[in-house]
């Protein structure tokens, strides 16, 4: 277990399972709400998840794991604005900006933790997330995927069969 002693809930620290997740709650993933935001990312968010959800039954409720600034959230909110919609999302200031967007209800997590299954979503998903996940620990996520999902589980993520660690902005073990 790692601690991050800059990070306070609940008058304890913030336990982390592993490297990845530390590295993005922090300094980086800051640096990464900057560089993955804008209206040209929402656009092709758009584009993406119209043809999804039009290949699927009516959705009332949708989840999203690893969530960043809410840029996913904004795309399925302009498609469909009776959606309801959840996110997770390590990164305080993230969610934080999420949540001021006011379309999603936002939780600060790990997603590697076994999530709260009381309320089941039709649709849960993850967007550009997993390849910042160790392969040890995917099975986390899938779990929680499918637990949270009344209907529907869909990865929209970069795949190669056998994981492989790349070089990502300097930084080792930081992309699968």
């Amino acid at each position: 277990m790692i601690l991050d002693p800059s990070r306070v809930d609940s008058e304890e620290f913030m336990a982390y399972k592993t490297e990845q997740e530390q590295f993005w709650a922090g300094d980086f993933g800051l640096e990464y709400q900057q560089r993955c935001q804008g209206e040209r990312l929402i656009s092709a968010n758009v584009a993406l998840f119209t043809r999804i959800l039009g290949a699927s039954v009516k959705l009332k409720s949708v989840l999203e794991l690893g969530c960043n600034i809410g840029n996913n959230l904004v795309a399925l909110n302009r498609i469909d604005c009776e959606l309801q919609l959840s996110a997770y999302e390590i990164n305080e200031t993230a969610a934080a900006k999420a949540r001021a967007l006011n379309i999603a209800d936002i939780s600060c997590d790990t997603v590697l933790n076994k999530l709260p299954t009381e309320r089941k979503h039709d649709l849960t998903f993850t967007k550009g997330v997993l390849i910042h996940i160790h392969p040890e620990q995917l099975d986390a996520v899938y779990d929680n995927l499918v637990a949270l999902s009344n209907r529907y589980v869909m990865v929209c993520e970069y795949y190669n069969p056998t994981p492989v660690t790349v070089n990502y902005r300097g930084n080792q073990e930081r992309l699968f």
